[in-house]
Order: C-alpha cells, then sequence, then structure tokens
C-alpha cells in the first residue's frame, strides 16, 4: 500500500508542475506576442518621427530663403536710392 501512495503523491505532484509550466508557457507566449506589437510600433514611431523630421528641415529652408529674399529686396531698395534714404533717416 505504501508503494501505491507514494506514486499518487507523485502523480499528484506532477499534475501541479504541468499546470505550473503551462502556465509559465502562457505568458511566454504573451510575452512574445506584446513584443513583436511592441517592435511594429517602435517602427512606426521611427517612421513617424523621420517624417516629422523632414518636414522641420524643409520648413527650415523655406524660413531661410524667406529670410534671404527679404533681405536682398531690402538691400536693392536702398542701394538703388542712397540719397533718399539718408534724407528720410539722417545718414
Amino acid at each position: 500500500m505504501e508503494v501505491y501512495e507514494l506514486f499518487r503523491d507523485l502523480a499528484t505532484l506532477v499534475d501541479i508542475q504541468q499546470e505550473s509550466l503551462d502556465v509559465i508557457e502562457n505568458r511566454i507566449v504573451h510575452a512574445q506576442e506584446y513584443a513583436a506589437k511592441g517592435e511594429v510600433e517602435l517602427r512606426k514611431a521611427e517612421k513617424e518621427s523621420k517624417k516629422v523630421y523632414s518636414h522641420s528641415n524643409v520648413m527650415d529652408v523655406l524660413c531661410t530663403l524667406v529670410i534671404f529674399f527679404l533681405e536682398s529686396t531690402t538691400n536693392m531698395l536702398f542701394d538703388h536710392h542712397p540719397a533718399s534714404y539718408s534724407r528720410r533717416f539722417g545718414s
């Protein structure tokens, strides 16, 4: 009878351990799924970041061109009429 009880206890322990292993396996599977989703989200964020950076560069160039144009226009106006400039502003 003692051997029978040992085998029964061993079977119970194996069942309990199998349940623990099932829980661990389930968590590993979910962790892999979350990691894959996280990687996809990171790639999306990287693409969006590059778009924003690219748009920022375009705006920088446009602002520089506008400033250059305004400066050139201002210089052309005052270079063509230095006498009127000096009369108006007292230089």
